[in-house]
């Protein structure tokens, strides 16, 4: 007998926490960020998160275990892109998928923000916007060419 699982059964089941949702850098300075997200109390029993962070350039990871939906990062490099991760944790259990976002320190200050879910939303929004004007054209040429 083979059994298998999908990941919002596991969700349904409370054996995993979904993942959290929009992730947001604030509080910034020359050396630290502070990043906090939302996550749905009433669809996860959350106990905790596991932050993940590492500048893009050496890829060595840094762990965080906050039990609010916010943490500091800190001594962090000027001018170095850092890749953030978030997960839910439940007990031991950690969210199969993470929440991901890239900031930038300036030697000035945060002069960029590229989270997943903001980023590809605008892009979504973009596409459409595109695709609707191609049919748009290819639906003129074709009506002119009936003609």
């Amino acid at each position: 007998m083979h059994l298998t699982c999908d990941v919002d059964y596991l969700y349904f089941l409370g054996l995993v926490p979904q993942k959290p949702t929009d992730i947001v850098f604030s509080s910034k300075t020359t050396s630290s960020v502070t990043v906090s997200w939302s996550y749905n109390s009433a669809a996860t029993k959350v106990t905790g998160w596991r932050i993940r962070y590492t500048p893009k350039v050496t890829n060595t990871w840094s762990d965080k275990y906050p039990s609010n939906p916010s943490a500091d990062l800190a001594n962090l490099t000027p001018g170095q892109t850092y890749t953030v991760q978030v997960y839910s944790r439940s007990g031991r259990a950690e969210s199969l998928q993470s929440l991901q976002g890239e900031v930038i320190i300036s030697e000035y200050a945060l002069k960029y923000i590229n989270t997943n879910n903001s980023l590809s939303r605008f892009k979504q929004h973009l596409l459409r916007k595109a695709n609707n004007r191609c049919r748009e054209k290819l639906s003129s040429v074709s009506t002119h060419s009936n003609t």
